[in-house]
């Protein structure tokens, strides 16, 4: 039987059409390939992802203050340790607030908005003067692996580092060609964030603001170097108080509009040296914070109206001789740190869960410091 003849003007347009499907298969695939390295460079670029020690990437936590007042990103939640829930009135989150002079501020203002909730029960403990650098003065390392094991807070909020300017003046290399006092610096902030417990807690770090003489240079070198350890540890936000309390040209600021009426006018939020919060300057960190602990641990949706706890003051804690503490809710003082360690919520120091319908309109004062400083 003879063959068919064949339809050589068929086969050359079947061959037309194959090539042209073939051209648009790799026309699409390059262009995916495209979009993936374009979208890859991007969470690099914009910090997105953030590639730490090891081979992993871990998602950046900095929370961003350096953005215009009235869109400053406050809301990053951390994804290692997800919060306890339900908090309640009778078993409230267990927030600790501690660090230099400044926690003396913060706590208190971190405090009325955190307890006013009636889910969270705040504890300060600020210490004068201390820092990382000088443990024979104050050891925040082996206070706050007492404190934990003592409070067994569910969060752990620290403001370090205005003290420590004088870390950088160190000029001095290692022999892995570092810096020296990096090297120093990075092995005190590990050992705090290991007696935080940080794997197992979540902890907010929070960087120094800016002072109004000249130690800003060092003081933005230790913020940076804190943010790039903190940024290892997935349980540890970074709160970047630097550009919180700096103005549109990013220097230091006596004066500036609340963070949530940024068309309104300026108020004071630094104290006469330079160096402290004023009441509206604590509170405008506290905000900052507060948006961090309740984006992880939603505690505005589970708010108990009419219920305040109030904002326990650690024993031994010290303040400001004059004080920038802020006014109004109420401060109790927690018995020494000798008591028995808590294992259970809530924290055995807390107020009587029995909390006041009202918020207080008294307040109790912490006592003054007895050491005469000019530093945080």
């Amino acid at each position: 039987m003879a063959d068919r003849p064949v339809d050589s003007a068929s086969e050359s347009r079947r061959a037309r059409r194959e090539h042209r499907t073939r051209r648009r298969w790799r026309n699409a695939a390059s262009i995916v390939a495209l979009l993936a390295v374009l979208v890859g460079f991007g969470l690099v670029l914009t910090e997105t992802v953030r590639f730490g020690g090891g081979d992993r990437p871990s998602l950046a936590r900095t929370i961003d203050t350096t953005r215009p007042r009235s869109t400053a990103s406050t809301t990053t939640t951390l994804k290692g340790r997800p919060c306890r829930a339900p908090i309640t009135d009778p078993a409230p989150l267990r927030l600790w607030i501690g660090g230099d002079s400044l926690a003396g501020t913060l706590g208190p203002s971190l405090g009325t908005i955190a307890g006013a909730t009636g889910v969270v029960q705040p504890q300060f403990d600020s210490r004068v003067s201390s820092g990382l650098t000088n443990p024979t003065f104050f050891n925040w390392a082996d206070h706050a692996t007492k404190e934990m094991t003592r409070l067994d807070p569910e969060i752990a909020v620290f403001i370090i580092g205005a003290n420590d300017f004088a870390a950088p003046m160190n000029t001095s290399v290692g022999a892995d060609g570092q810096p020296q006092w990096k090297t120093d610096y990075t092995a005190r902030i590990e050992a705090m964030l290991t007696a935080f417990g940080a794997d197992a807690r979540t902890v907010v770090w929070i960087g120094s603001p800016p002072f109004k003489d000249d130690r800003n240079e060092q003081i933005k070198q230790i913020d940076e170097l804190a943010k790039s350890v903190i940024a290892k540890h997935p349980n540890v936000a970074y709160v970047d108080a630097y550009g919180l309390f700096t103005d549109a040209d990013g220097k230091y600021a006596a004066s500036l509009a609340p963070l949530d009426t940024p068309n309104a006018d300026p108020v004071p939020v630094r104290a006469g040296d330079g160096v402290h919060l004023t009441t509206q300057g604590g509170e405008r960190l506290a905000k900052a914070v507060y948006s961090v602990i309740d984006a992880q641990c939603s505690v505005t949706k589970q708010a108990v109206p009419g219920v305040v706890k109030a904002t326990i003051q650690t024993e031994g804690s010290t303040t400001v001789s004059g004080g920038t503490n802020r006014g109004g809710g109420t401060v109790q003082t927690s018995p020494p740190a000798t008591a028995p360690p808590n294992t259970s919520p809530p924290v055995a120091t807390a107020p009587a869960t029995t909390a006041p319908t009202v918020a207080p309109t008294t307040t109790s004062s912490p006592p003054e410091s007895t050491t005469t400083t000019t530093g945080p």
